[in-house]
């Protein structure tokens, strides 16, 4: 079920380290219907039993994904502060969560992903933002890249899911 955050202007709806969608490096993607949405949540759970939760888009709400790949266990992402000012851009910040240097963790490929809903104003972009959190320490890291960018529309990840069906035919 969707956890509400009172004192935060997202919804997190779903988590985890196995993501279905299996990417190189990292990536974001905005969806802004309802069928985008569930293309989306189907296509990063692999979830095909459960619809995907509720996201009421007639308010102007998001729904986000943040997939990255890790070469380890022990990392989680996670979206750590939305700040919404419309009708400006949204700013959403993933939270990248690192075991210490030197931690036991499984040796295996790992692609945790967060997904959320938040307002946004539909004419403006969604700037992703990132920082880093190792073993709990207080002192993250907040890392303000431009590289990272904006949001990815959803035509876009579904031209590239069709090209990688292609390329395994």
């Amino acid at each position: 079920a969707p956890e509400v955050d009172p004192s935060s202007p997202y919804t997190r709806l779903g988590d985890g380290t196995h993501s279905n969608y299996v990417v190189d490096g990292r990536a974001h993607y905005v969806v802004r219907n309802a069928t985008a949405w569930q293309f989306l949540y189907k296509w990063v759970t692999g979830d095909t039993v459960y619809p995907a939760p509720v996201v009421d888009f007639a308010g102007g709400d998001v729904a986000a994904a943040a997939i990255y790949q890790f070469n380890s266990g022990g990392y989680d992402v996670e979206f750590s502060h939305v700040t919404v000012n419309l009708p400006n851009s949204t700013q959403a910040n993933i939270r990248e969560n690192h075991p210490a240097p030197g931690s036991n963790v499984i040796s295996m490929i790992t692609y945790p992903y967060a997904l959320a809903s938040f307002a946004s104003d539909p004419s403006q972009e969604v700037r992703f933002t990132r920082s880093i959190l190792v073993d709990g320490e207080t002192n993250e890291m907040m890392l303000k890249m431009l590289m990272i960018g904006t949001d990815r529309k959803f035509e876009e990840m579904a031209f590239e899911e069709i090209g990688r069906r292609v390329q395994y035919q």
